[in-house]
């Protein structure tokens, strides 16, 4: 015991002797596990934490190759849609999923949000509700952009003040008017590619079978049950 201290007091004064030393070995201790930390977070979540849905190991991403067009936007169509749904044999449900930057109105401020337009089972697929309020489902199915829109927890607390009063509330997005029906979880998020981070507003979109097709993302995600 008496060594033990006698080499802790030999420590602390060549401490304080070196101040300058001392400083840069803690500073260089405390970035290397700051970073160790950091790095351990992104692999925790992204490669050992499993996605907050049921059955997360069935979600897959289906993307055209787009390497003929150099990596630009390629077409999508409802008849394509309905040939994964419907023909392919392996999936419960399909949805195509376009992430746009718009200018929102509506909320206490202007300000241009990341929005996420799907096809209306999206939700459904992902076994995704609202924490208030609803999602939008099959039901709410219509050729264009359906009314009903919903909204991360983020944007709710960023622009309605969270507020509940804000599940019917009109907003204009671009130049056209929506209904907002819910406000997502705070811990909800979109497990695909975005435009530039966090989804701000979900919308649904519906393509006639006899329209041609629409140009979209160079991306569309698909999830099985």
């Amino acid at each position: 015991m008496d060594s033990v201290l006698r080499d802790l007091r030999h420590g602390l004064r060549r401490v304080a002797a070196t101040p300058g030393f001392t400083a840069i070995a803690i500073l260089t201790l405390a970035l290397g596990l700051g970073a160790n930390v950091a790095i351990f977070t992104v692999v925790n979540a992204v490669l050992i934490r499993p996605l907050p849905f049921p059955k997360p190991d069935s979600l897959v991403r289906i993307a055209a190759d787009a390497r003929a067009t150099n990596g630009g936007t390629s077409a999508i169509s409802q008849p394509e849609l309905d040939d994964l749904r419907d023909r392919a044999g392996v999936f419960d449900g399909v949805t195509a999923v376009w992430p746009v930057s718009a200018s929102l109105v509506g909320g206490d401020r202007p300000e241009r949000v990341e929005v996420l337009v799907t096809s209306p089972s999206y939700f459904q697929l992902l076994g995704a509700n609202a924490a208030f309020g609803r999602v939008y489902g099959p039901a709410d199915a219509t050729p264009g952009f359906s009314d009903a829109v919903v909204i991360s927890d983020g944007l709710w607390r960023r622009a309605f003040g969270a507020s509940r009063d804000v599940v019917g509330r009109k907003v204009v997005m671009d130049t056209d008017t929506y209904t907002v029906v819910g406000v997502m979880p705070r811990d909800f998020r979109h497990p695909g590619e975005t435009v530039r981070g966090d989804v701000d507003m979900w919308g649904a979109c519906g393509l006639p079978r006899r329209r041609s097709p629409v140009r979209r993302s160079a991306s569309r995600t698909s999830f099985p049950e």
